[in-house]
């Protein structure tokens, strides 16, 4: 279990050029179409990392203006108020879709959303369509990948597009990063998205990423820069506040003032911003790990894993590291066969942005 947050902090701030160029089809599409025919879903990409991401620098193609008199975004970082447009999107989670409904609950654009896998020789070629709806139903992100992978190679092209209630395309960014989770983050409202996308090195040949916050048209908002390592990436429900992190240290921000706030090196942990721009860390003093196959693992303060059963194997030396409400949850958890994560944590930081 790796608990570090890395981060490279680079001072120049990257601008995104603006393109009409479709993006074209990856060598990875076309050997996934070439395939057979026959297709077998999952449920979880592979978990092996990728360690090459072969892409250019993401351009922004604006595609179509805000409809139904939505207020529209200024890139100066100013929240609009939003005009309730009607009908709204809708994620299905049993038919695995987004639905965008009009005023009378009828769909008027389907979206279907999936993971297909494919397997040639040493090679595996993926195609995924995954999407995220804002809190208030008017805006949606999809990304579509067309990836082909083998034990130590990873070539994608993938696709983040932004639509509006009525199913209009608004714009699209290609070369989106699907190396780590989330790439992409929307606010409740739909008027900002965080976006993680990446290209080659061509000196180094690692991957560089590009961080950056747009309005629901593309604009670019905020640019934070070129980091070579991203692990997490966080932005708040109203879009005012958050956070990147990446080689240890955690860059937390303020998107209206423009201001940032970097944390001393030597504080490490789990980092949480609110909607009002509290800022705290915590350390994680033990961790327990839930399996969606009901295997549960303790990780004592070292991070050294203490024990690793099904839960109806543990014994009672076991059973006295867990807490009455952690066993409860693990219970759910396993009843629900879902998987999940229990910290404890100790606060080492706070500030206010």
């Amino acid at each position: 279990m790796n608990r570090k947050i890395n981060l490279i902090i680079v001072s120049a701030l990257v601008i995104f050029g603006v393109s009409t160029a479709n993006s074209q089809p990856s060598g990875a599409k076309k050997a996934f179409d070439s395939l057979d025919k026959e297709e077998s879903s999952v449920n979880k990409a592979p978990k092996k990392q990728a360690k090459k991401v072969v892409k250019k620098i993401a351009k922004t193609k604006n595609v179509g203006k805000t409809k139904n008199n939505l207020a529209v975004a200024s890139s100066s970082g100013t929240v609009p108020n939003t005009v309730q447009a009607k009908g709204k999107i809708v994620k299905d989670e049993k038919k695995n879709q987004l639905q965008f409904l009009d005023e009378k609950g009828k769909a008027i654009k389907t979206i279907q959303l999936k993971v297909v896998e494919k397997k040639k020789d040493v090679y595996i070629y993926r195609n995924t369509i995954e999407g995220l709806v804002s809190d208030n139903g008017q805006f949606a992100g999809v990304v579509t990948e067309d990836a082909e992978l083998a034990e130590d190679w990873y070539v994608s092209s993938s696709t983040f597009s932004y639509y509006d209630v009525s199913g209009n395309k608004l714009w699209e960014k290609t070369n989106v990063s699907m190396t780590m989770p989330p790439s992409y983050i929307i606010s409740a409202d739909g008027y900002r998205v965080f976006l993680v996308t990446c290209a080659i090195d061509n000196v180094y040949h690692e991957n560089k990423f590009y961080l950056a916050i747009y309005n629901e048209n593309g604009n670019i908002v905020w640019a934070f820069g070129e980091f070579y390592e991203i692990s997490e990436i966080f932005l708040t429900k109203n879009g005012k506040y958050g956070y990147f992190s990446a080689n240890g240290v955690i860059n937390f921000f303020n998107v209206l003032e423009k201001k940032i706030k970097i944390t001393p090196e030597n504080i490490r942990g789990s980092a949480n911003i609110t909607e009002s721009g509290k800022i705290t860390i915590n350390t994680i003093l033990e961790e327990i790990d839930i399996q969606e196959n009901g295997i549960v693992e303790f990780y004592d303060i070292k991070g050294e894993l203490k024990f690793r059963k099904k839960f109806n194997e543990l014994d009672s030396n076991d059973l006295k590291l867990l807490r009455n409400d952690e066993i409860e949850s693990i219970k759910v958890l396993i009843s629900e066969k879902k998987s999940g994560n229990i910290s404890r944590k100790k606060e080492i930081f706070n500030d206010q942005l």
